[in-house]
């Protein structure tokens, strides 16, 4: 067991080599439509094959790849179609390795720093990830000798700083495990009934697995297709659903602090401060807009402003009407009334504002502000519809939380007064 035979890991729990053979047999079993005896392999392709035999070996130099580029990018466009390359998010790369042999100009732009490694975090705990490649491992070998087919349902995110605007987006990180065999150095014995059950009792356990099934007898020879699909808006929601179950997230400085930093990588708009009211009675509370969340408490987390003085505004016609509003200039939106610029923070000069309805019953706003006029789009108002029930149940819970206080200062202060010394 060498060292170039695990790549660049030499801790990986199975040896592994890079080699072209699971691809090239792939593409030999599959037919041109039309020319059922011939492969899609063309004839310059096999030709060239034949003139750097190593192709056909495993690899253990990586060097040789480097100097045959033309025979190297010919195999790839069999994984990597030329029309699609352009668009595709995806690498071809050893098992336990986190650099790539090849990439599609999207996603070395997106995944990988100078030294050409992957670059980004994984949403889940490390030690979960190092388990799951483990597991992932063997999937391959049970599936081969043990007759046990079984598959990682568990999603792998990645998160990357997007390199234009600077803002978080999520992938979902796909495997495609066509080009990777898997080898025993010896055969391993036929499983018994118990043994088969064991393994399928301890399949998410990769210690458990490498103690039933020695690691040393196996190699893995090929490569895998990683490829990456943008789920940054599922993962946001679902994250700003996790934040939102704290009741103080409206409220806090540092938990709207990282509502709003989700909402700038949702929306891609770095400078974007986000703004809530909240209707109680007459009045207007405004999250975020001029107000300074020093208390644990919406009423006094919020600037307070009469609902007379937003007749005439957008905040009215998002909340009369019932739907989302696209204000493209703010000062002249909200210029009609005198008081006009104290609904919105001075930095704002477009905005989208989406009534928030609980119970049929509207009981404030959600807006987004940008320092740029004309900011935002109707594509835009889509999206910040689908917020709207979310963030209408995490104001109803401010809401009731403030009338839950309310109340028990009215029982502190009056229930023991002696009624007769009135």
């Amino acid at each position: 067991m060498t060292a170039a035979a695990r790549f660049d890991n030499p801790d990986a729990p199975i040896t592994s080599m890079m080699s072209f053979a699971p691809l090239i047999r792939h593409a030999e079993k599959i037919p041109i439509p039309g020319e059922s005896i011939c492969s899609c392999l063309s004839a310059e392709l096999t030709a060239m094959l034949g003139d750097v035999p190593e192709f056909m070996a495993p690899i253990t130099d990586h060097a040789i790849l480097a100097r045959h580029p033309r025979l190297m990018n010919a195999l790839m466009e069999l994984v990597f179609p030329l029309l699609y390359r352009e668009r595709e998010i995806a690498c071809a790369m050893m098992p336990f390795s986190d650099r790539p042999f090849f990439a599609t100009p999207r996603f070395e732009a997106l995944f990988l720093d100078g030294q050409g490694r992957l670059k980004g975090e994984m949403t889940m705990d490390a030690g979960q990830l190092e388990e799951g490649k483990r597991i992932v491992s063997y999937l391959s070998i049970l599936e081969k000798y043990y007759g046990i087919q079984e598959e990682l349902r568990v999603p792998i995110v990645r998160r990357i700083q997007d390199p234009e605007s600077g803002l978080d987006r999520y992938y979902d990180i796909r495997f495609d495990f066509r080009f990777l065999d898997v080898n025993a150095k010896k055969m391993p014995d036929p499983p018994t009934p118990e043994m088969l059950s064991r393994i399928r009792q301890h399949l998410n356990d990769a210690n458990r697995l490498m103690e039933l099934i020695p690691p040393d007898n196996f190699e893995l020879h090929g490569f895998i297709v990683h490829s990456a699909v943008d789920v940054t808006v599922a993962s946001i929601v679902s994250a700003l659903e996790r934040e939102l179950i704290d009741r103080l997230a409206l409220i806090s400085k540092d938990g709207f602090a990282r509502i709003q930093q989700l909402l700038r990588s949702l929306f891609r708009k770095k400078n974007l401060i986000a703004g809530i009211s909240a209707l109680q009675d007459d009045q207007v509370l405004l999250i975020n807009t001029g107000s300074k969340m020093v208390d644990h408490c919406i009423f006094q987390s919020s600037r307070h402003v009469p609902m007379s003085e937003f007749v005439d505004t957008p905040w009215a016609q998002a909340v009369r009407n019932r739907r989302s509003v696209l204000v493209r200039d703010v000062a002249e939106s909200f210029g009609k009334q005198p008081s006009g610029h104290k609904q919105y923070i001075p930095e704002a000069r477009s905005m989208m504002i989406v009534p928030l309805i609980y119970q049929d019953a509207v009981i404030g706003t959600l807006a987004v502000n940008d320092p740029q006029t004309d900011a935002f789009s109707a594509m835009d108002t889509l999206q910040m519809s689908q917020l709207g029930p979310l963030f209408a149940v995490a104001v109803n819970k401010a809401l009731s939380d403030l009338e839950l206080q309310v109340q028990s200062i009215i029982k502190e202060k009056y229930t023991d007064v002696d009624p007769f010394s009135l």
